[in-house]
C-alpha cells in the first residue's frame, strides 16, 4: 500500500513491561554466556519476565489502557483492537477478544495477527487501511508477547527475548500528516529459522513432544542475522522511494 485514501496517525501511545526482571549476570548462572557479548552484540542490558499469573492478555490490556488514556478518546471510542502476538493466552478465543473485555471497550471489532516479530507493523498497516477506507474511526494496535513462556532457558539463545506490551491509538489525520507508504514482507522459504515445532495441528500436544521440550521457541540466530541485515536495508531504501 503506497498512498492512503484518507490519513492516518498516531494519536496515542503506551506500554506496559512485568516487575520481574532477568539481567544479563543472572543469565550467565543458566547458560554459557556473558552480560558484555550481550550489551556489544544485542544491545540488551535485562528483560521483563510475566509473573505467574500473567498472561499475555494482562500485558496487552494494560498497555492498551494507557494507550488510550493518552489519546485522549475514552474505551467507547475505540472501533477495532488488532492485537499481534506469538504467545495468545489461548488457541481460542482470540487474545484481542479477551483484551477487549478486560478493557471493557465493547464498542470495537477484535482479533489477533500472528506475525511474530512483525506483528505490530502487519497490525498498523491493517489499522491503517480500515480508517483510510473510513470503515473504522479509532484504531487499537497493541503488541504483545510472554516469550518466557516458550523459552528453554537451557539455551544460548535465550537472551533474545523477554515479555512486554506496546501499544499505539491510530485515528484519521489532516492531509498535511500521518503515515505515508508501508512496505510488507513475507519469505516463507525461512520458515524453520524461527519456529515452535509442537502444539498446532502439524504435531499436537502430547506427552513425546513435552518430553523433548518441542514447545519452545527453536531459532537458527545466524540465519535470522543474515535475512535481517540484507532485507531490512533493502525495505528502509523501498520505502524512502515511495516517498
Amino acid at each position: 500500500m503506497k498512498q492512503l485514501v484518507r490519513k492516518v496517525k498516531i494519536i496515542g501511545t503506551g506500554s506496559y513491561v512485568p516487575e520481574k526482571v532477568y539481567t544479563n549476570k543472572y543469565l550467565e548462572t543458566l547458560v554459557d554466556t556473558n552480560d558484555q557479548w550481550i550489551q556489544e552484540k544485542l544491545g540488551i542490558r535485562e528483560r521483563r519476565i510475566a509473573a505467574k499469573n500473567e498472561a499475555t492478555s494482562d500485558l496487552a490490556w494494560r498497555a492498551g489502557y494507557n494507550a488510550i488514556l493518552d489519546s485522549g478518546l475514552s474505551k467507547d471510542d475505540i472501533d477495532l483492537i488488532i492485537i499481534a502476538t506469538a504467545t495468545p493466552d489461548r488457541l481460542a478465543p482470540s487474545t484481542a477478544a479477551i483484551t477487549q473485555d478486560k478493557l471493557q471497550a465493547y464498542n470495537s471489532v477484535a482479533f489477533d495477527i500472528s506475525a511474530v516479530c512483525s506483528g505490530f507493523l502487519y497490525g498498523m498497516s491493517v489499522a491503517a487501511q480500515f480508517i483510510a477506507s473510513g470503515v473504522y474511526d479509532n484504531v487499537l494496535v497493541i503488541g504483545a508477547d510472554t516469550f518466557s513462556r516458550i523459552t528453554d532457558w537451557t539455551r544460548r539463545d535465550c537472551v533474545f527475548f523477554g515479555d512486554g506490551a506496546g501499544a499505539a491509538v491510530l485515528s484519521s489525520a489532516n492531509v498535511n500528516e500521518g503515515f505515508i507508504a508501508f512496505r510488507l514482507y513475507t519469505d516463507g522459504r525461512g520458515k524453520w529459522n524461527y519456529t515452535v515445532p509442537a502444539g498446532g495441528s502439524e504435531m499436537p500436544c502430547s506427552h513425546e513432544t513435552l518430553d523433548k521440550g518441542l514447545h519452545y521457541f527453536q531459532m537458527d540466530g545466524q540465519a535470522v542475522y543474515e535475512t535481517g541485515t540484507h532485507v531490512l536495508p533493502k525495505a528502509i531504501f523501498q520505502v524512502l522511494s515511495d516517498t
